[in-house]
């Protein structure tokens, strides 16, 4: 998914945000500041047109929404900045990619910003304001949703009695959500079927996969990756900045592993890929991922 940060840049929102709701209500549309924001396209994006609503609506703004397919959101946004274009004012970024965007001047920390906002600060869980909008003792901006881990199967398939029969059969226990990475992989390598075999008693059309993977050159591979780190009580840097070899490799060979049950298209496909293949019919699961809750 998605692990966003929803950031400002130049931020012309910090200029309006102190502006009365009557001069908001007065002002003519020429008068406008115009803010750029870009994010993802799709359904995230679309949940927040009533909060630009209600923001246009209190302050003499223009918000104009600039939506980006998610695998080309990073790319757009770097080209943007390198290029020193002002292009955006207000960017969603994946968290992995917050401490680059600050170390290369992309984005400006909000600390001065939020002086007087305490309560709203406050109002993050610690663990997620860590990982979201804290860096070097500054605040960068604000959390886009919560990181709730979640794992999505088709119930069907589980209860379906002969498919239980069959994985009972094969793997010598029952059929049920996993608890452990294991029980997930035998799941996956169970309900991969090529056309012609069958799936609850019915003829398949198309292959059928395991697991939806994330696997290809974006962000959310850490998505997914992060959360096998962290059940072997690792990470993906030590307390001394370093990496835990032994722990990374493992979880990596784990998920090549698993690949090999997964849609050709895992390669290409970020959380919206994924859910798609699940709504097609084309997985029995998906992966450990954040989901936005």
């Amino acid at each position: 998914m998605k692990t966003m940060l929803k950031q400002g840049l130049l931020a012309a929102a910090l200029l309006t945000s102190t502006a009365p709701v009557a001069m908001a209500q007065e002002c003519a549309d020429a008068d406008r500041v115009p803010i750029t924001w870009s994010t993802i396209a799709g359904f995230y994006t679309d949940a927040m047109a009533k909060l630009v609503s209600g923001f246009e609506a209190g302050h003499c703004v223009k918000v104009n929404v600039v939506n980006i397919d998610n695998s080309q959101l990073y790319n757009k946004q770097v080209i943007e900045m390198v290029g020193q274009t002002g292009a955006y004012d207000v960017v969603t970024l994946e968290t992995s990619e917050k401490a680059e965007f600050a170390e290369n001047g992309f984005i400006l920390p909000m600390t001065e910003y939020f002086a007087d906002k305490k309560a709203q600060l406050d109002d993050v869980a610690p663990t997620l304001a860590a990982l979201t909008t804290q860096y070097k003792g500054d605040v960068w901006g604000l959390p886009y949703y919560t990181y709730t881990a979640g794992y999505i199967y088709r119930a069907d398939l589980f209860d379906d009695p002969t498919e239980k029969e069959a994985f009972k059969k094969r793997f010598n226990y029952d059929l049920a959500v996993p608890t452990t990475w294991a029980q997930h992989r035998d799941i996956a390598e169970f309900f991969t079927r090529k056309a012609g075999e069958t799936l609850k008693g019915e003829k398949l059309t198309k292959d059928f996969y395991g697991v939806g993977l994330m696997a290809g050159p974006f962000p959310e591979i850490q998505d997914e990756m992060s959360g096998v780190l962290w059940s072997q009580g690792a990470d993906w840097l030590t307390g001394e900045g370093k990496v835990p070899v032994d722990a990374v490799e493992k979880a990596m060979n784990d998920y090549l592993e698993l690949v090999k049950y997964a849609p050709p298209a895992a390669l290409t496909v970020t959380y919206d890929g994924v859910m798609n293949q699940m709504k097609d019919g084309q997985i029995a699961q998906t992966y450990s991922f954040f989901l936005d809750q």
